[in-house]
């Protein structure tokens, strides 16, 4: 629900304005805006733990970042990794790796994936590069 109200609390829309109201928005047709947005008072970051980047730290700072070789928010000296191979879609709290049809796949715990959500401390491949996501309090 967009009001955060259930169908069943008390003194909340009535029954007919829920309906209308889960009749109008599909999650295509939320502005992508209010889909999107950085976790509350967290630093997000991805460290390089493997590959010719390997002690790199990038700095997320907006809801989409691109992961690839080449035009990238994380630009990797990687042959392996295709032009535009992965990004990290931040929701508020959850965190969302998602595979961009890259040749060579991204994995976590070496399985190949699509879309997955990551937490502090997940590891994943692009090509030969090992990746780790960092979250910590803004305020550390």
């Amino acid at each position: 629900m967009r009001d955060g109200t259930q169908s069943g609390d008390q003194g909340g829309p009535s029954t007919q304005s829920i309906k209308r109201m889960e009749g109008t928005w599909t999650e295509s047709q939320v502005p992508e805006s209010e889909r999107l947005a950085m976790p509350p008072d967290k630093r997000v970051s991805l460290a390089i733990l493997q590959g010719s980047d390997a002690g790199r730290i990038f700095p997320i700072e907006k809801p989409v970042f691109t992961i690839g070789r080449l035009e990238a928010d994380a630009t990797l000296n990687d042959s392996e990794v295709s032009r535009h191979h992965a990004q990290v879609e931040l929701k508020g709290e959850v965190i969302l790796l998602r595979d961009l049809k890259s040749t060579n796949g991204t994995y976590v715990n070496e399985q190949r994936i699509t879309a997955v959500p990551i937490e502090h401390q997940s590891e994943f491949r692009v090509g030969s590069t090992t990746l780790m996501l960092i979250v910590t309090d803004a305020h550390q």
